[in-house]
């Protein structure tokens, strides 16, 4: 049986990553799932990456529209 611990350890680098929320679909072809990328990436120098919002067109842009802003150790 696993044990609890009361504090939390993050990674002591500066650009590691300290969580990533990322979905993919199932039963897509290798190529198709080579071009997802992560919905929210957390790196432990406080830079936040996550997926902006993407016009509805047609043809769809080509490029994803990732936005990055930086939050306080606080908010962590």
């Amino acid at each position: 049986m696993a044990t609890l611990t009361p504090e939390a350890r993050f990674p002591t680098g500066a650009e590691q990553l300290v969580i990533r929320v990322a979905t993919g679909a199932g039963f897509l072809p290798v190529e198709q799932n080579l071009t997802l990328t992560p919905e929210f990436s957390l790196y432990r120098n406080g830079q936040v990456i996550q997926t902006g919002l993407v016009i509805v067109i047609y043809p769809m842009p080509a490029l994803p529209n990732p936005q990055t802003t930086v939050i306080s150790g606080d908010a962590m």
